[in-house]
């Protein structure tokens, strides 16, 4: 009887246990798409933005929401006039986290942004987010902006390696990229090598007024 009153107790804290996980974790989660709805007003409207509501020690300590975590890291770089001061120590800070979570793309996409402001060029994060992120939107989205963004300075054999990536992915995606291009000055360059490579004409290339350079 009284084995079984300790084995009841025990089924009742772990219980206890699972519910407190749970209810951090929901909370976690809601104020990570309220974060995030902040991050992406800024990043994508350049809106006023409103101070992500995360404490460094939460971000960084990888308890609760590792989303959470990078999301930070990430919101650090926003920072038009301090982004090049901090980037060393986003850099760190990301190399800290995929000791954790050594195939997490998401870390990798945004280590390679951060080194990409810290010294002018990547290591292996590129193509190791490209390797563990192939067809995730967010990884595309990252990759396609650091190309665009570094044309000129990404060297010949880089910038092939990255196209041939981006040529790859599904209709929907190939979409965003073209207009990711466009944004950035580049859609007649991404348009030219897609033609190149598959001699097909994109319809969202033509909806940015682009022409093959020879007759099909």
């Amino acid at each position: 009887m009284k084995r079984q009153r300790v084995y009841s107790l025990l089924v009742i804290f772990f219980m206890g246990v699972c519910v407190a996980l749970f209810i951090m974790l929901f909370i976690s989660s809601i104020r990570y798409e309220s974060n995030r709805s902040k991050f992406n007003a800024k990043y994508f409207n350049d809106n006023q933005f409103t101070e992500i509501e995360l404490k460094p020690e939460d971000g960084l300590g990888f308890i609760s929401n590792p989303l959470e975590s990078e999301l930070y890291l990430r919101s650090m770089l926003l920072n038009d006039n301090k982004s090049k001061a901090i980037a060393d120590d986003v850099v760190g800070s990301y190399k800290n986290l995929l000791r954790t979570r050594p195939a997490w793309p998401y870390l990798y996409s945004g280590l390679m942004q951060a080194q990409q402001l810290s010294k002018g060029e990547v290591d292996d994060s590129l193509e190791l987010a490209i390797k563990y992120g192939i067809h995730e939107r967010d990884i595309i989205a990252s990759v396609a902006e650091y190309l665009f963004t570094n044309w000129n300075s990404v060297d010949r054999m880089s910038r092939s390696r990255v196209l041939d990536y981006l040529n790859g992915q599904t209709e929907t995606s190939l979409t965003a990229i073209i207009s990711m291009a466009s944004k950035f000055g580049r859609v007649y360059d991404y348009c030219d090598y897609y033609y190149m490579k598959t001699r097909k004409i994109n319809d969202t290339c033509k909806r940015h007024y682009w022409q093959p350079l020879i007759d099909v």
